[in-house]
């Protein structure tokens, strides 16, 4: 895909959560797509990033496995990184945590 090459990606919103989980919005310029990226979740932690036009995608904290290292979205068709939100959704019903792009 080479979507996620050097070079080719730029990375429009990065926080670290209350908790400490780490989250981005990346953006492929030569594909035109975004997707979420978390890292230092918890099992049971979910993002879930909206792409103006686009349905939301999201992705959870299965296991372990998944938790140590970085857990992405499936991509959505974007036309650049504005408009893009992301919320992380906590495990153990914390509240949310939303981020705007």
């Amino acid at each position: 895909m080479f979507c996620g090459g050097a070079g080719l990606v730029d990375t429009p919103l990065e926080r670290t959560a209350t908790r400490g989980q780490h989250v981005q919005v990346r953006y492929g310029r030569v594909c035109g797509a975004a997707w979420g990226r978390l890292r230092n979740g918890r099992v049971g932690d979910r993002i879930e990033v909206w792409v103006p036009g686009s349905a939301p995608r999201s992705v959870r904290v299965r296991d372990r496995f998944d938790a140590e290292g970085y857990l992405v979205t499936p991509m959505a068709a974007a036309r650049g990184p504005r408009g893009i939100r992301l919320c992380l959704y906590p495990a153990g019903g914390a509240a949310k945590e939303c981020f705007p792009g």
